[in-house]
C-alpha cells in the first residue's frame, strides 16, 4: 500500500540503552550497501542524540518551573512573616 519494497530498523541507543527505533523504507527492492548502512547508523546516532537532549531541556524546564514555585511560596511567606501575620 505504501509502495515500500525494503526497510530496515536501526536501534537509537544513548549510553547502553535503546531508547527508540529508526525505521527507514525503500521503494526499490535492493539491499542497502555497507556504506548507506553506516550513514543511517550515524543517523541514528544523531537522532538519538537529539532526543536525549530534548528530554534534558524538558526536564530542566520542569524543574525551573517547581523551583519558581517553591521560591514564589518561600517568598509569600518571608512577606507574610513581616507583616506579622502567619
Amino acid at each position: 500500500r505504501l509502495g515500500i519494497r525494503a526497510a530496515t530498523a536501526l536501534p537509537l541507543r544513548h549510553e547502553s540503552r535503546v531508547v527508540g527505533v529508526l525505521e527507514v523504507g525503500s521503494g526499490a527492492a535492493r539491499r542497502a550497501g555497507a556504506h548507506v548502512l553506516a550513514q543511517l547508523d550515524e543517523l541514528a546516532g544523531d537522532v538519538a542524540h537529539g532526543l536525549v537532549r530534548l528530554a534534558r531541556d524538558a526536564e530542566f524546564a520542569a524543574s525551573h518551573e517547581r523551583l519558581q514555585c517553591a521560591l514564589d511560596q518561600l517568598r509569600a511567606v518571608e512577606t507574610n512573616a513581616r507583616a506579622g501575620s502567619f
